[in-house]
């Protein structure tokens, strides 16, 4: 197995500071949640699914990596061309081991998230660095689809 690059918190700092500005900004910019600051769940409704039918498995897997895991699949899914950018980066900051869940074992998880629509599952995708569009559309049979592809986390 491939070493997984590990940076350190004296390189993470700036990181963390530079995201926790990022999301003071858009979260005064809509303090509702009623348009913009929905962009801050990229990646939030896979990993949601994923954290929870890991804890239902009796193997927990921390929120982090499990929205890392999201933010892989959804951009492997809504964006494609910008995963290939994207994805080796996102890879380097998570744990070796990716979730073995099945999209049936993980759809039922993502249905129940509390952002979405009434049953409607809803992702936020990214047409580019810093475009993100919100409230996209995803049907179970897209999900499966795309999952059992190779396209899962």
């Amino acid at each position: 197995m491939a070493a997984v690059h590990t940076p350190t918190l004296h390189a993470i700092l700036p990181l963390i500071a530079d995201s926790c500005d990022i999301k003071r900004a858009i979260a005064e910019k809509d303090p509702f949640e009623s348009g913009l600051r929905k962009v801050l769940n990229f990646g939030h409704t896979v990993g949601h699914a994923l954290e929870a039918w890991s804890h239902a498995k009796g193997t927990p897997i921390p929120h982090g990596i499990c929205v890392g895991h999201g933010m892989r699949w959804v951009l492997q899914w809504g964006s494609p061309e910008l995963a290939l950018e994207i994805d080796p980066h996102l890879k380097r900051w998570l744990s070796a081991e990716t979730p073995t869940a099945a999209a049936a074992e993980v759809w039922p998880w993502m249905v129940q998230d509390k952002k979405n629509s009434g049953r409607e599952v809803r992702e936020v995708v990214l047409d580019a660095v810093g475009a993100p569009r919100w409230d996209v559309p995803l049907t179970e049979s897209e999900f499966l689809e795309a999952w059992e592809h190779g396209v899962g986390a």
